[in-house]
């Protein structure tokens, strides 16, 4: 990946989150779109970092990684073998990543409006709409070998692969659904309940 925004959000809730998932750090990758809110624990360096790598496969590296001038991303920058560019925090005309965490933010709120969810499932709903953005919203980006624009899903111009889901098969998030387990996971006992169990939808 030659660019990437990062930033991190407090969401100082007074309910304790779920799994104690306080913040997200907020990820950009300018090269494929690729968006993503990852909840964590804590802002500490080796979290951020801990965090960065499971937003990379291990064939994939960061050239550059651009943030505010907080010494925890600066370091986890470094952990990465990637250049951090600070940039001036605060500043939304002037930093993209915040320009993306304000729509993120208004995405965020509107589906737990949406769905009733209160402060404490938030970690859920960031990982859900970042799953979402990355595989139904296109976004165009030129392919320099083959020296064309094309107008795909940042999940596209990451792995060159259709995602493995349509937009349209995906129920509303909160929603009610019944999940039917597969024959083979059955056990005999099984056969006299009722085969499906209701659950509620909170991701992919």
């Amino acid at each position: 990946r030659e660019e990437a925004w990062m930033d991190t959000i407090d969401y100082k809730s007074d309910q304790n989150p779920l799994g104690a998932y306080r913040y997200d750090l907020a990820f950009y990758d300018g090269g494929t779109g690729w968006e993503q809110l990852a909840p964590m624990r804590s802002v500490k360096a080796p979290t951020v970092v801990a965090t960065l790598r499971e937003c990379r496969r291990h064939s994939e590296s960061f050239k550059r990684l651009i943030s505010d001038s907080a010494n925890q991303l600066s370091e986890a920058a470094r952990k990465q073998d990637a250049d951090d560019l600070p940039l001036v925090p605060h500043r939304p005309q002037g930093n993209r990543i915040e320009r993306h965490i304000e729509e993120w933010g208004d995405h965020l709120r509107a589906i737990m409006l949406h769905a009733r969810f209160i402060p404490h499932l938030r970690p859920l709903v960031s990982r859900f709409i970042s799953d979402v953005r990355n595989l139904f919203r296109k976004c165009d980006r030129y392919y320099p070998d083959e020296e064309a624009t094309h107008s795909a899903v940042p999940y596209f111009h990451r792995f060159r692969n259709d995602p493995p889901w349509k937009e349209s098969e995906l129920p509303p998030f909160g929603s009610l659904i019944t999940v039917v387990p597969a024959k083979s996971q059955r056990k005999n006992e099984a056969k006299l309940n009722p085969r499906g169990y209701a659950m509620l939808f909170c991701g992919i």
